[in-house]
């Protein structure tokens, strides 16, 4: 019993032993891993983030899914041109989609088989198959290949191909960033431009994954801070995953949103080592924070200026032909009518309208909408006919103010006023009004208008859906029109070879290239006017103002 009081002092004096040692051990690692934590941003102090010089003994690159329409493609490789430029990296640019409907957001997984569905010759094989083949084994006939029975169905309504089909992409080679195109739509391994393992990369979207992007509503903006690795980030970021879940489930149960307020930063990627960082859809500007440096905005105005759709021969013809049959550069006007997008809203309106008057029985409406729909227009031929007055009165206070006044004066004695006059609506004639309108504006009235016309989802064949404009602006032409006055217009696609990828005689490429056909018009005219706006609008002005 008196043994025990010098056993619990051997114990004490090892336990306060075992805890100075502990401190220590736990001061020395403190001191050792703060310093590197220095270097860290801190967007609260404005501190730039300094990151540590390694040597490069591989390559690095970049790339992305593309998503949506040729505006919202170009917006994303603007946004891979300003990361690549950040991160010092090679941008891996996918191939630019044309297709009759755009491919809208979903989240990455869904997006890279999307992706890995571009492979067309693979396609058309595993397809040819699948007609002989229940859909139900499908899976062991594609080997893995994600195919879906509706691709099958719409093969030959897209296709794809090189930016640098269509554009002349060597101004890039002037400024501080690399850019290759990819080779095969296996994004696992850069498009094949790595032989490197699944180890090598590095997937980045802020859209789908929250872990990816900096949230807006927090004030803990530094990295050290939101770490998984601490036990308290680890904590925050599952709350904050399973809120958001949770918001997005409640705003939209059937479908998939992309996260709100979520970004990610070009310092933040400077520290991943990964070989290839592979984003999902970089077509919202919101996405990214760049450094906004000199070089970057150097980038980007040489991209406005540069990035014009005239590489490809047949189709810059084709342009030339008909800026020519129009009067020449700057001899006409180029306008842009989303009339789709101009009916929905007034279906809508028409909508809004009819749900407000149900409680009142005695109120009766005169716009209706029309009980067959398979025209594609919903609207009856009167409320059609108000919409086209209201867009033209619209277009009156958008146009050139010298414009403006001509066609609000009577048409001066001349070869027009007597077309217009003998009330010829022979098409076959078209192009007598045509050579008319060019000459009343070179030799009459150098502000006249003679109009390019471009539409869609419409039959333009019908003249009379075009009344209310006509009766203003009866130099009008489309497409179509200009293609019956010079039948070898039509045939320019008809020269596309091999060598540009777009062989196939089952894909209308007159419809799937139209719109760079009306960029290189409208590229070419006076002045561009757009109803309702768009960044079309933006896209051409830009080449404009270098011109």
């Amino acid at each position: 019993m008196k043994k025990r009081p010098c056993y619990l002092l051997i114990f004490i004096l090892l336990s306060l032993f075992t805890l100075f040692l502990l401190q220590h051990s736990q001061q020395h690692y403190t001191s050792s891993s703060v310093k590197p934590a220095q270097h860290e941003y801190d967007s609260d102090h404005g501190t730039n983030y300094q990151p540590q010089q390694q040597q490069q003994q591989q390559e690095q690159f970049l790339s992305y899914f593309p998503n949506g329409n040729f505006l919202e493609q170009m917006n994303s490789l603007r946004n891979g041109l300003k990361l690549a430029l950040d991160t010092n990296r090679t941008l891996i640019l996918p191939y630019l989609r044309l297709s009759k409907t755009s491919d809208e957001w979903v989240p990455f997984y869904e997006m890279a088989k999307r992706y890995q569905t571009q492979d067309k010759t693979k396609l058309y094989s595993l397809c040819n198959t699948a007609v002989k083949v229940p859909y139900s084994v499908n899976e062991e006939v594609t080997n893995g290949f994600p195919l879906d029975i509706s691709y099958c169905q719409h093969l030959d309504s897209w296709t794809d191909i090189p930016w640098s089909t269509l554009f002349d992409l060597s101004f890039l080679d002037k400024h501080a960033v690399r850019v290759v195109e990819r080779r095969t739509v296996d994004w696992r391994k850069g498009g094949g431009w790595m032989n490197d393992g699944i180890d090598s990369l590095m997937i980045m979207d802020p859209l789908t994954f929250w872990e990816n992007g900096t949230n807006f509503d927090t004030h803990e903006k530094q990295p050290q801070q939101q770490s998984l690795s601490a036990s308290g980030s680890k904590t925050r970021h599952w709350w904050h995953w399973i809120k958001s879940t949770f918001q997005q489930q409640k705003q939209h149960p059937s479908h998939h949103l992309p996260l709100a307020h979520r970004f990610v930063s070009s310092f933040s990627l400077q520290k991943l080592d990964a070989r290839l960082i592979q984003f999902g859809s970089l077509a919202q500007n919101s996405v990214i924070l760049t450094s906004k440096s000199d070089e970057e905005v150097r980038l980007m105005d040489n991209v406005a200026k540069r990035m014009v759709p005239n590489r490809l021969l047949s189709l810059k013809l084709a342009a030339n032909n008909i800026v020519d049959m129009l009067g020449g550069s700057q001899g006409f006007t180029s306008f842009h009518l989303h009339l789709e997008t101009l009916i929905q809203r007034e279906v809508s309106l028409l909508e809004t309208g009819n749900e407000l008057l149900m409680d009142e029985p005695d109120t009766a409406t005169n716009a209706t909408l029309s009980p067959d729909t398979n025209d594609g227009s919903q609207l009856d031929s009167d409320t059609f006919l108000e919409m086209m007055n209201a867009i033209v009165f619209e277009l009156l206070g958008d146009i050139p103010i010298n414009q403006a006044v001509s066609v609000a004066l009577p048409i001066q004695p001349s070869r027009l006023q007597d077309y217009l006059a003998s009330n010829n609506n022979d098409d076959n004639n078209g192009s007598q009004l045509l050579d008319a309108c060019v000459d009343y504006r070179n030799s009459v009235d150098r502000r006249y208008p003679v109009v390019y016309f471009v539409t869609d989802d419409m039959d333009i064949s019908d003249r009379a859906n075009l009344e209310p404009l006509l009766k203003f602006f009866p130099c009008l032409f489309t497409r179509n029109d200009l293609w019956k006055m010079n039948p070898t217009l039509p045939r320019w696609s008809s020269s596309l070879d091999r060598d540009v990828g777009m062989d196939n005689k089952l894909v209308d490429y007159d419809e799937l290239l139209g719109p760079f056909l009306d960029i290189l018009v409208a590229d070419e005219s006076y002045s561009l006017l757009e109803m309702p706006l768009t960044p079309l609008s933006t896209f051409i002005a830009r080449q404009h103002h270098h011109k």
